[in-house]
């Protein structure tokens, strides 16, 4: 975004600089505002400040639940390949 235009330069080195997840942070908002995504952001603008208001732009909390769950179902997919000899064993004991 900064590339395009969109954002004024420098915004993201700011905000990745000065953020801090904080879990227990972000639980204890979302318990407030009922949003995980808000609550999320709310607790990197705690840190850095306004222009952390550039963090969600463009972005849908759609978008950032998506990408995070196609992340989920490729490290399960490892898992699974990784131990699939395994699955395998165990099912055709329960097959029997």
């Amino acid at each position: 975004m900064e590339k395009l235009g969109h954002i004024p330069r420098g915004v993201s080195s700011i905000v990745k600089k000065k953020s801090k997840i904080n879990v227990k942070r972000i639980h204890a908002i979302e318990t407030k505002v009922k949003h995980d995504v808000i609550a999320f952001l709310t607790s990197i603008t705690e840190k850095a400040g306004i222009k952390a208001r550039y963090l969600h732009q463009g972005m849908t909390s759609s978008d950032v639940l998506d990408t995070g769950f196609n992340i989920q179902l490729i490290q399960s997919g490892k898992i699974l390949l990784k131990d699939i000899d395994k699955i395998l064993t165990v099912l055709k004991k329960q097959a029997k």
